[in-house]
């Protein structure tokens, strides 16, 4: 069955596909990194424990690197707290729009995969404009998914956090909680998050007994290509010269491509998997 979802990825040319996805995934990240700076400011700016936290670094810079770094930091950190009401609706109108072109043509890649004609050549002019429009609107209805599915995690994470402070004296419940949230709930969070996806972006109905197999390749191909970038970051994040901040992008955009094939050959396991499924289930005699 591996072998046969590869013969398919090379035969619909998914590699390239990936390639493409990269570009799309590092425009999302303009606007990501923007609205992560516009959070910091309104924590900054609202938050009591933030303040307290910013002092301690800007007293550790200053102890370690001098004061003219501690106030350009200082100056910095003020101008993204003044800014970060705006700063934050607008990377969060640019990122809704820039994730929604990013699963949008992932829709349009899972359709050349499973063979369907692309929405403009899908049929008369009305079924045009209605596949047109449904693909932006699934499109734009994960993006929210995804986003309501990153703040559950967030909350669960913290949540387990509280828990081991709270029960840090039963140190079974400390050991239970801690493999949790170093191992066991990471796993299952990329693993839920690659079967969504394989659920939300063909053109086809899938059920949870099509995609298990894939999300399951494609959480072990995560966890192995996410150690290997970590292990790249402990070997040169030392060194903080011009060449290894320009191979630490270089690695960053290898282990996006290597997110995106993944994903696009688990697509044609599902396929292949919901073929032989539909394919091995008896039709009632009509």
């Amino acid at each position: 069955m591996l072998r046969r979802a590869w013969v398919e990825y090379e035969r619909d040319h998914a590699r390239y596909f990936a390639v493409a996805m990269v570009y799309y995934a590092l425009i999302s990240l303009v606007p990501f990194l923007l609205l992560l700076l516009g959070v910091i400011g309104l924590l900054l700016q609202f938050s009591d424990f933030a303040a307290a936290l910013e002092q301690q670094l800007l007293d550790a810079i200053q102890a370690n690197f001098g004061m003219p770094l501690r106030m350009t930091l200082e100056q910095l950190l003020d101008q993204v707290q003044r800014g970060s009401v705006v700063a934050t609706l607008i990377s969060l109108g640019g990122l809704f729009l820039t994730a929604g072109t990013l699963f949008s043509h992932l829709r349009l890649t899972f359709r050349a995969i499973w063979k369907w004609a692309p929405p403009l050549v899908s049929g008369s002019l009305f079924a045009v404009i209605r596949t047109t429009f449904l693909e932006k609107v699934v499109a734009y209805v994960i993006v929210i998914l995804a986003g309501a599915l990153f703040l559950a995690a967030l909350v669960l994470m913290a949540g387990i956090q509280w828990a081991t402070r709270y029960f840090s004296e039963l140190p079974l419940v400390d050991s239970a909680a801690g493999i949790f949230a170093g191992l066991a709930g990471p796993i299952i969070i990329v693993a839920l998050t690659f079967a969504l996806l394989f659920l939300a972006l063909p053109p086809v109905r899938l059920r949870w007994r099509h995609v298990w197999l894939a999300a399951t390749f494609c959480t072990a191909g995560w966890i192995i290509s996410a150690e290997a970038l970590v292990f790249f970051g402990g070997l040169f994040g030392q060194n903080r010269s011009a060449p290894v901040a320009f191979g630490g992008l270089l690695a960053l955009m290898l282990w996006m491509n290597v997110v995106c094939q993944l994903l696009f050959y688990g697509a044609e396991l599902c396929k292949v998997v919901y073929t032989d499924v539909t394919s091995a289930t008896p039709r009632s005699p009509t």
